[in-house]
């Protein structure tokens, strides 16, 4: 054996310990459940803004305008609600 080569198998030795050491905290700290914050639970109920159109009524085309005063009403609808114009 060379004596240049037993540097490195003492630096080998010693880097393998530290990791063997480390593995072992590391498990330690996991089945106890300490030092790993764990992540918040996220809520994933979806939440409905008053902002949102209703169910029938969407923002691409569901909505109707009358031709005589302007109201906005929904397409579903023949007459128009505050003048009673045909759509």
């Amino acid at each position: 054996m060379y004596p240049e080569f037993i540097a490195i198998y003492v630096g080998l030795a010693i880097l393998i310990a530290l990791g063997v050491a480390i593995l072992i905290l590391l498990i330690k700290l996991n089945k106890n459940n300490e030092g790993f914050p764990t992540m918040p639970s996220i809520n994933t109920t979806p939440t409905v803004s008053s902002s949102q159109p209703a169910s029938n009524e969407s923002k691409d085309g569901n909505m109707a305008f009358c031709k005589k005063c302007a109201t906005q009403f929904s397409a579903s609808e023949r007459f128009c609600p505050k003048c009673g114009t045909p759509r």
